[in-house]
């Protein structure tokens, strides 16, 4: 494999599975995620890593997961590994990219999912917010301490950096940077 085509993902699988799983979004006009959606069976890739360091730490505060787009995979391995009584906020750019959302409604009753556009062509769901992640983020969250997880685009790490900053002052923020 050339070293332009060498790509990071986050595994949906958790330390005990016996097969790893990836959640990538097809390109079409993309360097390597046409390349995966191509490959036959016998395939061959080179793996590397680990290489992060976005793990779950344990603590008093409560923790609040927030992911845009494909951010959403190290949350899926986190909640499959044993986390529960956390908060989910996923932003998206349509309800088509929402990936995972029947998964998590059914292991936590705090998953919400935003859209900045208006989601008047998205199915109907009282926990899904036309707005940016930051009013989808004040009109959930109750003011307080958490543990926040941000996995996604660079923009949205720094906007919810930010806000936490100015309305959740004493707590922590763990990020890992998808694009």
């Amino acid at each position: 494999m050339h070293a332009s085509l060498e790509r990071y993902y986050s595994l949906l699988s958790t330390p005990d599975d016996s097969n790893l799983t990836l959640c990538v979004c097809h390109v079409p006009q993309g360097h390597f995620s046409p390349l995966l959606a191509n490959a036959e069976i016998g395939f061959r890739l080179k793996l590397t890593g680990p290489h992060g360091y976005f793990t779950f730490k344990s603590s008093t505060r409560k923790p609040v997961f927030i992911a845009t787009g494909t951010g959403i995979a190290p949350f899926v391995s986190l909640a499959r590994s044993g986390v529960t009584d956390f908060t989910l906020i996923h932003q998206a750019i349509s309800a088509d990219e929402l990936y995972y959302q029947s998964y998590f409604h059914k292991v936590t009753p705090k998953y919400y999912s935003c859209l900045p556009a208006a989601p008047s062509t998205a199915p109907s769901s009282p926990n899904l917010f036309g707005s940016d992640i930051s009013e989808c983020i004040r009109k959930n969250l109750r003011p307080g301490s958490y543990d926040f997880y941000l996995s996604g685009e660079r923009e949205m790490i720094r906007q919810v950096t930010h806000l936490v900053d100015e309305a959740y002052p004493e707590s922590h923020v763990y990020t890992e940077v998808f694009f």
